[in-house]
């Protein structure tokens, strides 16, 4: 964790843009987007000193001299980082006077409350299998072994660079913040909602999805990476100046480059940067070319494309194809057991009632895997009120995140844990059925739905946090318990 704590103060100068702009909400997706650019970077440090056998070598030493390099060659870092400061404590002034308005105190103090448990809940030993075996188990076996092997395990080739950052986490023995570190921006998205919402209702709806249990608590790789991208884009889609277009693309690569999968939701918000950029009237061909150069030389874009490349040739020198678990039957076509494996990941609990499943708990044991009866009920709403011919031209917003559903429902797992950012966007965009929910059945229903999801989500962080205190208390006696698998 100190290794990353450093690159991401390192980040936020290096992003930061040299030019005297206005910033104003544009410190959000500067802090969002350093919390995830360092994440990356902090993978690509571990994945090159394991290509170099020298796993071993203290990461923190590395970290340490970039920030150092950072402050006394960046002009003004310091005046950087009290502007963030400053504007942090403005953003903090206007969430205390949030709680002057009576009817939003409630759900300010629920809001509160939910990131607490959360945040506790998240603090603890790895014990879910696949990052038992992977996601944290590789980046151990590299450390052990000093050195980049290869076993023929088919899990091997599915790591990505937040996998490989856990390397720093191995050396520095402080494993038990890898789940952490996935809801790290939890509370800076959660200040961005109070300020920006103006009904705190739909925020607790977000914090009690069920699916913050699978985000918090098993160590995998995938809020970070796409709820970072889901407040870039927003964010990029009220100013569309250039800076939150940069800072955009370097989350949305660096999100490719953790999670390969977030292509999937990704690829929609690719086609709007292009078409509002590059087809918009609005541009002539002169200014179009002078993006197209910023873009194609910034440092920072370079630097995120060297990761993903440098993660697929990874991909390409472990199992032969640089896209797996994707485009096997093309790269590994004569492999049975390859090919078995891929087919069983990515229909993995795509049967029963799926798509309804995502947003439904059908069993019990769906409970932590689906997004809940009121994010459903939001969700539906919002498709409805997209459809209202009123509407039709100016929700691109929407459109895109109902593409992304789409296409998750389409090509990915029937796991809620991937919805991440249609979720984001969709509580962002929530505001606009208040006229809704002045039909007194519709907002009994919201309500209700909204605390069922309360009440499960506060019964499994308590049991969360249970299991952690025994895991301090005796490791041995309560992994054995409580392991899965």
């Amino acid at each position: 964790m100190f290794s990353y704590i450093l690159l991401f103060l390192s980040s936020i100068p290096f992003l930061y843009p040299d030019s005297n702009l206005k910033l104003e909400n544009k410190i959000y997706i500067i802090i969002i987007t350093s919390g995830l650019f360092s994440y990356s970077i902090l993978g690509l440090i571990s994945l090159g000193l394991i290509h170099l056998d020298s796993s071993r070598f203290p990461i923190r030493i590395i970290s340490f001299l970039i920030f150092l390099l950072t402050i006394l060659f960046t002009k003004d870092s310091l005046k950087i980082y009290s502007t963030i400061k400053n504007f942090l404590l403005l953003e903090f002034i206007k969430f205390q006077n949030n709680f002057r308005v009576l009817n939003q105190k409630k759900f300010l103090f629920l809001i509160v409350i939910l990131l607490i448990l959360i945040t506790l809940s998240s603090i603890g030993p790895i014990n879910h299998p696949d990052s038992l075996d992977y996601h944290v188990g590789y980046p151990y076996q590299y450390w052990l072994q000093g050195k980049f092997f290869i076993d023929g395990g088919l899990a091997q080739a599915l790591m990505g660079a937040g996998d490989y950052a856990h390397l720093a986490f191995v050396q520095e023995k402080t494993i038990w913040l890898i789940r952490y570190l996935q809801i790290s921006n939890l509370p800076i998205i959660s200040l961005f909602f109070i300020n920006n919402i103006k009904n705190k209702l739909y925020i607790i709806g977000f914090l009690t999805s069920s699916t913050f249990i699978q985000w918090s608590t098993i160590g995998k790789p995938l809020f970070l990476g796409e709820s970072s991208c889901a407040i870039a884009y927003i964010l990029w889609r009220q100013s569309k100046d250039n800076l939150s277009r940069r800072l955009l693309l370097i989350c949305m690569i660096s999100c490719i480059s953790i999670k390969i999968s977030s292509l999937i939701v990704c690829t929609p918000i690719f086609i709007d940067i292009f078409i509002e950029t590059f087809l918009n009237k609005r541009n002539d061909l002169q200014n179009k070319i002078s993006i197209l150069k910023n873009i194609l030389f910034d440092r920072s874009i370079l630097l995120s494309i060297t990761l993903l490349l440098f993660i697929l040739y990874t991909r390409f020198k472990i199992i032969g194809n640089f896209a797996y678990p994707l485009l096997t039957n093309i790269f590994n076509k004569n492999d049975i057991l390859i090919k078995n494996f891929t087919e069983f990941i990515s229909g993995y609990q795509r049967d029963g009632l799926f798509p309804l499943n995502i947003f439904l708990p059908i069993s019990f044991s769906d409970i932590a895997s689906s997004l809940g009866p009121g994010i459903f009920l939001i969700i539906l709403l919002l498709i409805i009120n997209t459809l209202k011919e009123n509407y039709k031209k100016t929700n691109t917003l929407f459109y895109v995140c109902l593409t992304q559903i789409i296409l998750l429902i389409m090509f990915c797992q029937g796991r809620a844990d991937y919805y991440a950012m249609p979720l984001i966007i969709s509580i962002y965009y929530a505001d606009n059925l208040n006229l809704f929910f002045r039909k007194n059945l519709l907002k009994i229903s919201l309500n209700i739905s909204i605390f069922i999801q309360l009440v499960l989500i506060i019964g499994y962080l308590l049991f969360s946090i249970n299991q952690n205190i025994l895991s301090i208390l005796d490791y041995e006696k309560t992994m054995i318990q409580s392991s899965y698998g």
